[in-house]
């Protein structure tokens, strides 16, 4: 619009656009998502980054251990284990690292109160993340070589060593193998009415009851330690 001189004051007034208001039955909501969308992907989810846990990214897009982190206390491993359980993925076998780290750096007292009370799964548990970990690290398994499962994962690192070559010739050691599967080939391997593998079975049963009655009696004597005098 040109500007309109003031005929007493002799000025130039100049007139601005008035705004137009927009009625929302104006707008059409396909169009509004269509023009914002190649945008909106582009943009990080604030939302989504603050539920997410810290990760520690070794470049392949997988959770690991925080090897920086000066892991020392029960607290420190407790915090650490939690962070690693939460995650999704094969982030089962850092668990297992984590703990077989502190495995050897805790007190046994210590590590028992940490496996039996201060992480979010049980003994039992641990016990089978640490022995998953170790066969990685030992070369017995690659790690994406074994399934995205704890517990199907800790049925092929349970193999006897002269049933793994059998497993491996079989297709058995496949990210895509079932429990199942592994259940009858240990079947197979392991007839049921043999005698030598009754008494090897016996032997694992014990030890495995004396390695509980070990751990049952360290905990007993640090809580009496730690009650002194209060201790029944």
């Amino acid at each position: 619009m040109p500007p309109r001189k003031n005929a007493m004051a002799g000025v130039e007034v100049v007139h601005k656009p008035k705004r137009r208001t927009f009625k929302a039955e104006e707008f059409d909501p396909e169009q509004i998502r269509s023009e914002i969308n190649p945008f909106a992907a582009k943009l990080p989810s604030v939302a989504k980054q603050a539920d997410q846990p810290p990760t520690i990214d070794n470049g392949t897009g997988d959770l690991v251990l925080d090897i920086e982190r000066d892991l020392e206390t029960v607290d420190d491993f407790s915090s650490e284990v939690g962070r690693l359980w939460g995650a999704a993925g094969r982030a089962f076998i850092e668990t297992g690292r984590a703990l077989n780290r502190a495995k050897e750096k805790l007190a046994h007292g210590d590590f028992m109160v940490l496996t039996s009370q201060r992480l979010p799964f049980s003994h039992n548990i641990a016990d089978r993340l640490m022995a998953i970990a170790r066969a990685v690290d030992d070369g017995v398994y690659p790690a994406d070589a074994l399934p995205p499962n704890y517990t199907v994962a800790y049925q092929l690192v349970s193999l006897y060593e002269h049933e793994r070559p059998v497993a491996l010739k079989e297709g058995l050691v496949t990210p895509a193998v079932t429990r199942r599967a592994i259940e009858e080939f240990k079947k197979r391997m392991r007839p049921q009415d043999d005698e030598a593998d009754a008494r090897v079975r016996d032997r694992k049963r014990l030890a495995s009851l004396i390695g509980q009655r070990a751990r049952i009696d360290a905990e007993i004597a640090e809580l009496k330690e730690r009650l002194g005098n209060d201790a029944a």
